[in-house]
């Protein structure tokens, strides 16, 4: 049998898409992401590759697992939703909205079940799994930034990608507090600072293309 070619799908800052492959599973793409995968599936198994962000809705086969493929990170199921973040610059995240999935690293595995979220800090080999209200975490496909208690540094990681800028901070401080909200994907970077800037103690300047964070 001849080997099965592979695409590319590349996304840009600032920009989104959406792919279905050959078995029907449904791709999301976030900002600043890569899916490599074969135009169709063959031997036992169903692997693509990922760079960045994704929501998966995995068309189900209980005869060939779907896998997800990070830089350390293996992630199988058969059918179900899923959020994967495997972003260079933050943590490795799965957040399982259906169904079930495992993932290894070769050191730690963890089974997931709806409503749960993995965690893979930054220099660790081991997984934190905790609850979460997974809706939250694909709102994105959906036009919205939904933040429950996240950092400024995850919030504005998000909003460089978006909005293709970059951030800089006057203290390391700034980068741990928390909020709470939501914030529209098709409104201005104005807008999204705006925001954050009214419920909390920083405020933001913008030259070309940085943004600077400083306290009030």
């Amino acid at each position: 049998e001849k080997p099965v070619k592979s695409n590319e799908l590349i996304i840009p800052r600032g920009g989104e898409n959406t792919v279905i492959l050959a078995d029907g599973t449904t791709v999301h793409l976030n900002a600043g992401s890569k899916l490599t995968y074969p135009v169709r599936f063959a031997g036992k198994r169903r692997i693509v590759a990922l760079e960045g962000e994704a929501y998966f809705e995995v068309a189900h086969n209980a005869a060939k697992p779907f896998e997800v493929k990070t830089e350390e990170n293996t992630l199988r199921v058969l059918g179900t939703k899923f959020n994967v973040r495997a972003y260079k610059e933050q943590p490795y995240q799965v957040t399982l909205l259906e169904g079930k999935v495992q993932i290894s690293n070769g050191i730690d595995t963890e089974i997931l079940v709806p409503n749960n979220q993995l965690n893979q800090p930054s220099e660790a080999k081991t997984y934190e799994v905790i609850p979460v209200n997974a809706k939250l975490y694909s709102a994105w496909t959906k036009g919205v930034f939904e933040f429950n208690n996240a950092s400024l540094k995850d919030i504005m990681c998000q909003l460089e990608r978006w909005y293709n800028v970059e951030v800089d901070y006057a203290t390391e401080d700034l980068k741990d507090i928390r909020f709470t909200g939501s914030i529209l994907k098709n409104e201005s970077l104005g807008y999204a600072l705006e925001m954050i800037q009214k419920i909390s103690d920083v405020r933001f300047s913008k030259r070309n293309e940085r943004v600077l964070i400083e306290k009030k």
